[in-house]
């Protein structure tokens, strides 16, 4: 509320000092509350038998034994033992750790991408392209892609009831080009009628997403982003000035319009432009 009322003030300033000149706000997208569980859809792909989690290294499970051992030495022992330990195991901090996917490639068919908050990636481990495919393209693709749209879809928030994830969409239906193969392969539109928040504001209140299905039971993971909001695909646009009718438009203009109308009203061409120069706006 803050940041939008300094939003209000500046443009009453700049209205005020803008004289008889048309003017024209817009915003390219809109916002709400917060929603999306991108957070869980890994451990949503391994319930699901579509991905493996990746094998243990041998230096964590050598440190998670060595650990156990520990802790169960008398404490003198461990006094004793102690700048030993701590020239021998430095500490996880001087500890690098190499990126990965988080899934075993040879074991997956497919893995999760970030792709945005409200809607996730999903990248299909395809033979031929992926450097351990194991998802042959084709009628094997199709069929899986498939059979995982039916099990995201049923899955539903444990508290609510509502589903949790809104429509799958493979990306080739809404994208064409020479690196489409860069992009996720599917898209995971989260259900925005089921809002969350994180454990970053308010004391963490509705954090935590319960994810309920037959096939995955239950699945409990919490947001750590510390967002509030997210974007909507509707904007909004105000224009005032001479010649412009007040009115209401009868149709909700596209981005692409915006740039035709500005060059309208500067008498310059556009030759070539996808949108149109708003009418109520330029005549």
């Amino acid at each position: 509320r803050t940041v939008y009322r300094a939003i209000d003030e500046a443009i009453g300033s700049l209205v005020r000092e803008a004289g008889d000149a048309r003017i024209i706000v817009f915003a390219a997208h809109g916002m709400a509350h917060r929603y999306g569980a991108h957070f869980i859809l890994r451990d949503v792909l391994f319930a699901l038998g579509a991905a493996a989690p990746p094998p243990e290294p041998l230096r964590t499970r050598a440190r998670g034994l060595a650990a156990k051992v520990w802790h169960r030495l008398p404490a003198p022992m461990r006094a004793l033992l102690s700048p030993l330990r701590a020239r021998v195991a430095p500490g996880a901090s001087n500890h690098r750790v190499t990126p990965g996917i988080g899934v075993d490639p040879a074991r997956s068919r497919c893995f999760p991408l970030s792709n945005g908050l409200a809607v996730s990636g999903v990248r299909l481990n395809l033979v031929g392209r992926e450097p351990t495919g194991t998802l042959e393209p084709g009628h094997d693709a199709d069929r899986f892609i498939d059979q995982l749209e039916q099990d995201l879809l049923a899955i539903v928030d444990d508290v609510s009831g509502a589903p949790l994830v809104s429509r799958v969409v493979r990306t080739g239906d809404l994208y064409d080009g020479e690196h489409i193969d860069s992009l996720p392969d599917l898209l995971v539109e989260w259900n925005e009628a089921v809002a969350n928040g994180s454990t970053a504001l308010a004391d963490g209140n509705r954090a935590r997403v319960r994810a309920r299905s037959p096939k995955i039971g239950t699945i409990e993971g919490a947001n750590d982003y510390a967002r509030s909001g997210e974007h909507r695909p509707g904007g909004w646009l105000v224009a005032a000035g001479a010649g412009i009718k007040p009115m209401r438009l009868d149709r909700t203009p596209s981005l692409l319009d915006l740039a035709p109308t500005f060059a309208r009203l500067l008498g310059v061409a556009l030759p070539g432009a996808a949108g149109a120069p708003i009418a109520e706006i330029v005549e």
